[in-house]
């Protein structure tokens, strides 16, 4: 189904070993990094997570049966203006492909550490209209704290169009109905449920990497390359987070020198390079110390796929698209 079958061969092969002791024997072993490119740009290169998660065409796949379900949940109270589906198909691609920059060159120089600018209410901090409210309770569902005194109710029981939205809304119902059959069925929101342990697993693995030599001497020569540009800085972390960046609504000229030179210091010390030989060999130590949760994952996404594939095409109605 994907191309995972030497990958999840090998995973099931440490799993069995377990029993004899060679998980504890391989988390004593050190890990060793393999060889570090000079990549000039963001990588593709597919991470060990890969082989547990949907492939490109599964993914379009998954997204195109939840605009239609979405779409069909959203007419039944009324609402047939035509939704695209973004699921979580950026996570899962970010997860299966490479290493990347925090921004270009371009961003830096023109918002600094601060958000790249969007468009949406949320973003600008616009309430929606009541009509907009209506739409976003059928599709997210009710919210589940208790409304303010005075507040209109906010219930599981709520009702648009005489129908009663469903638990976490047309989207809740969506997830729901993809995920029929598998290990995270039962949980309030399988998807959620799959991604967040996926993400927890690779920050865990990361933080580890973060450790290893090759890392720490690669962000040692960042630090002192930052150093010679005017900004004192451990970590890149420390660099982004600086709070003088939070004191103002938008970037000053100190923070967009000092996103500029993050960059070319990245850049100078071969920080893609150096990050995803690192990031590989802690993520496949961390495939092997998790192989039964990461088959459980996998479970997860092939039923998902499975359920989107009985998803008939144009089920949902047509109309002007708009973000869902």
């Amino acid at each position: 189904m994907r191309k995972r079958g030497a990958a999840a061969l090998a995973v099931t092969a440490l799993w069995l070993l377990a029993g004899c002791g060679g998980t504890e024997k391989k988390a004593a072993e050190p890990v060793v990094v393999g060889p570090v490119a000079t990549p000039s740009g963001p990588t593709d290169t597919e991470m060990p997570f890969a082989a547990f998660l949907p492939g490109d065409g599964e993914l379009k796949e998954i997204q195109r049966a939840e605009s239609a379900l979405l779409n069909s949940c959203m007419a039944e109270f009324g609402f047939t203006t035509r939704i695209t589906a973004h699921s979580d198909a950026g996570l899962l691609a970010d997860l299966r492909r490479g290493t990347t920059l925090p921004r270009t060159l371009e961003e830096a120089a023109a918002y600094g550490f601060h958000n790249v600018p969007g468009g949406t209410d949320e973003r600008t901090g616009r309430k929606p209209d009541p009509e907009q409210q209506t739409r976003l309770l059928v599709l997210n569902g009710p919210d589940p704290r208790p409304a303010p005194s005075g507040a209109p109710s906010t219930g599981p029981d709520r009702k648009v169009n005489g129908r009663t939205v469903p638990r976490g809304g047309c989207a809740g119902r969506t997830e729901r109905t993809l995920a029929e059959g598998s290990p995270a069925e039962s949980a309030e929101h399988p998807g959620n449920s799959a991604l967040n342990t996926l993400l927890r697993l690779r920050s865990a693995a990361w933080a580890r990497g973060a450790a290893d030599p090759a890392y720490t001497r690669m962000t040692a020569a960042w630090s002192s390359c930052m150093k010679q540009r005017g900004f004192s800085y451990a970590s890149f972390e420390a660099a982004a987070e600086d709070p003088a960046w939070a004191r103002t609504a938008e970037a000053g000229p100190r923070e967009k020198a000092a996103a500029s030179a993050d960059l070319r210091c990245r850049t100078a010390v071969n920080y893609l390079g150096v990050s995803e030989a690192v990031h590989l060999a802690y993520e496949r130590r961390a495939v092997a110390d998790a192989a039964a949760t990461l088959a459980s994952i996998e479970a997860h996404y092939d039923a998902v796929a499975r359920n989107a594939a009985k998803v008939p095409a144009g089920a949902s109605p047509h109309g002007p698209q708009v973000p869902a």
